[in-house]
């Protein structure tokens, strides 16, 4: 009885001193939310937590439902979502054909003639079928993709008028790579919205579903080749900003490029110099190599060894006299408007006009 009582006088004092702490507040519930404690699971859910968890470990591994078995699902009111989302307008049919794949189409045709609903024709191996409603995207991934590949060198031409044709080849390659279209249409919220039989989709689905989504927005009736490119360079050019881009393209002996290129313009041959070291004959030493040119520095780089440094200074030099230093350019810019002046249909000279002295000589006299 003792302790029960001191129990009972120490709770009332505790609240007691709560109501003078915080007068403003009725002091049964200052003390409820001081002394109560959230999250904790009750005693005797306990034991059914832990079979649930057991049996779930127990059972193999489940196949990641679809959206569309939800009750909830709605497809026409999802892709008035993804439209509105990205800023565009879809024509509603072409956008169903460009995320339906031809092994959904094979499918959905055979399940209806087996139920006996439809009289369909045999459907053609090259994606054409006459029932418009169930027309897979293969000519949309072939369109998109050819636009693509037609617009981005382009592009990174007229952006980067100093960068050598094998760094705009190696970045349109890259852009165009499987995983990048990949990792953008992922992210774009396709991976509910795609009709295949696999799910989730496979990566190779997702890169052409993005190459389809550019051919409908071509054919689109509010689209067209304006609204494709800037939905390309919004969404695809800017995977390369803050990128190192020459690690990108990573060309062969930098060193030697970096030579003949000052051997083209008629400078002084670049000279290697340690401008800084730190630890050395240890197991973290560092150099700082900077590279001349008619005792001016045109590049330097670290590393742990003066040969890394040399090789890192190279790249930096490139990287000054292409103007692609992530620190200094934005690319791409999305404030400027994509005008055909911008885009430079020519490809710019390469490594090796660039360090020919007499073709270079020739170009300018012609």
């Amino acid at each position: 009885m003792r302790t029960v009582r001191l129990l009972a006088l120490s709770f009332s004092t505790c609240q007691r001193r709560a109501a003078a702490s915080f007068p403003s507040v009725p002091p049964s519930r200052h003390f409820s939310r001081s002394v109560c404690c959230k999250g904790w699971i009750a005693q005797y859910k306990s034991k059914w937590y832990r079979e649930v968890t057991e049996r779930s470990r127990q059972m193999y591994p489940q196949p990641e439902p679809r959206r569309s078995s939800f009750v909830d699902w709605n497809y026409g009111a999802e892709l008035y979502a993804f439209g509105k989302r990205l800023g565009e307008e879809f024509d509603s049919d072409l956008l169903r054909e460009a995320l339906r794949f031809e092994s959904y189409v094979v499918k959905a045709i055979q399940e209806e003639k087996q139920l006996g609903l439809t009289d369909f024709e045999d459907f053609s191996s090259d994606g054409n079928d006459s029932n418009e409603v169930l027309r897979s995207n293969r000519s949309l991934i072939k369109d998109g993709r050819d636009f693509m590949e037609a617009f981005i060198p382009t592009y990174i031409r007229g952006d980067l008028v100093h960068l050598p044709e094998e760094g705009v080849r190696a970045l349109s390659e890259h852009l165009l790579s499987p995983n990048v279209l990949c990792h953008v249409a992922k992210h774009l919220g396709l991976k509910d919205l795609i009709l295949s039989n696999n799910y989730p989709p496979t990566d190779d689905e997702f890169a052409e579903t993005f190459c389809a989504v550019i051919g409908c927005l071509l054919k689109s009736p509010a689209g067209g080749v304006h609204r494709a490119r800037t939905f390309v360079r919004d969404f695809l050019l800017t995977q390369l900003m803050a990128k190192d881009l020459l690690e990108i393209w990573n060309p062969f002996n930098p060193m030697g490029i970096l030579v003949g290129i000052l051997s083209g313009q008629s400078r002084p041959l670049p000279e290697s110099r340690i401008c800084f070291s730190t630890a050395i004959n240890t197991l973290e030493s560092s150099y700082v190599v900077g590279i001349y040119s008619d005792r001016m520095m045109i590049g330097k780089g670290p590393g742990r060894t003066t040969e890394e440094a040399e090789l890192m200074a190279a790249y930096d030099a490139l990287r000054r006299i292409f103007h692609i230093d992530p620190k200094r350019i934005v690319f791409p810019d999305c404030r400027k408007e994509i005008s055909k002046e911008s885009l430079k249909q020519e490809p710019n000279p390469s490594v090796a006009e660039l360090s020919d002295v007499r073709k270079r000589v020739s170009n300018e006299v012609q």
